[in-house]
């Protein structure tokens, strides 16, 4: 009478390790292109709701004729980010941002620039002059020059306590 062998072979193994390496190897390299398209998503969504902030900020003031607010990160930015926040703008902690003045293609323009908090994450840009949307950022547009060096990443505590 014949025994029956009880188990897996050496080479059964092997290939199911491998079949479950391939398989791991697939799905990580789409869940880091889930995770890149969740962070573009994020940046592209602050720059709107800063966009759509500054308008309404602008069209309360003085009936349509009041100044964009600027943030560039100096002292005075938190001040203006709480004035934001006044038109349902809050930042992103992960986020980095500026709204700067730019005086090129219409006078009284602002540029927007945004980027994900990681080295190497691509700057996004709106544009109020040509109001085409957030785009990625082109260095050889006219507002090249304002890009900052850093851009200040703020997060917001609560609902009535300005930003740090």
């Amino acid at each position: 009478m014949r025994a029956f062998k009880q188990g897996f072979t050496l080479i059964e193994v092997m290939i199911v390790v491998v079949i479950v390496a391939i398989l791991a190897t697939i799905a990580v390299s789409q869940y880091m292109q889930y995770i890149e398209k969740s962070r573009l998503a994020a940046v592209r969504s602050l720059l709107q709701n800063l966009a759509l902030a500054e308008l309404t900020a602008k069209a309360d003031q003085s009936g349509g004729n009041g100044e964009l607010i600027s943030i560039d990160g100096s002292a005075s930015s938190f001040s203006n980010l709480t004035k934001l926040g006044e038109y349902g703008f809050r930042p992103d902690p992960k986020v980095g941002f500026a709204a700067l003045p730019f005086d090129g293609e219409e006078i009284g323009a602002y540029v927007l620039f945004a980027a994900y908090s990681l080295k190497g994450s691509p700057v996004f840009v709106y544009n109020f002059a040509p109001r085409t949307g957030v785009r990625e950022f082109d260095p050889s547009a006219a507002y090249a020059a304002l890009l900052p060096a850093t851009m200040k990443v703020y997060t917001w505590t609560g609902e009535n306590t300005p930003p740090h």
